[in-house]
């Protein structure tokens, strides 16, 4: 596992708290399997809620500041795209988070890292920790820095919907 100190320079973001930082990147069966290495750190799913209550105000802020044309539906859609599973395991990857993830030796055998699930996850308490160590306009400079390219892509090409997106938005033209 690289060290902090390069996730840090790499992201420019450095933290005051470093256990913070330490508590986004732990993986609970890392803490089970090693308890003794988690003194000071906060749960890491602790952080994830938290990460993704903020993810999700900031990105309904951003859009409602930046679309203020589109209803309340098409909002929720954007929303919903940007802080999806998917789109935050491509954000995690950008930044090759999954690399500073510590896991215990059965999720790393697993292939963990490489899960979406996890690295979603892991954006999640990140976001979180910056939040808790520098304040929310600190973590809306970091969520932006993902946000506007995949802005920037929807308001090009469109918003490319899964399939039961596609029933909901026809069922509700058709039947209110």
């Amino acid at each position: 596992m690289p060290p902090l100190d390069r996730l840090q320079t790499s992201l420019g973001l450095f933290f005051s708290d470093p256990n913070l930082l330490q508590s986004a990147l732990i993986h609970s069966s890392f803490l089970h399997e090693r308890p003794d290495q988690g003194v000071g750190l906060i749960d890491g799913e602790r952080l994830e809620f938290l990460g993704d209550a903020i993810l999700n105000y900031l990105t309904a802020a951003l859009l409602f500041e930046r679309y203020p044309q589109r209803g309340e539906g098409e909002l929720t859609t954007l929303r919903s795209a940007l802080v999806k599973t998917t789109t935050l395991a491509e954000f995690a990857r950008t930044i090759n988070l999954g690399a500073y993830v510590r896991l215990s030796k059965g999720e790393e055998q697993s292939g963990a890292r490489e899960r979406d699930a996890l690295l979603a996850d892991t954006f999640e308490a990140l976001v979180a920790a910056i939040y808790l160590d520098q304040g929310i306009d600190a973590a809306q400079l970091f969520v932006a820095q993902f946000f506007e390219p995949q802005l920037a892509e929807i308001d090009a090409n469109g918003l490319a919907l899964d399939y039961k997106s596609q029933l909901q938005q026809r069922i509700q033209a058709e039947r209110n």
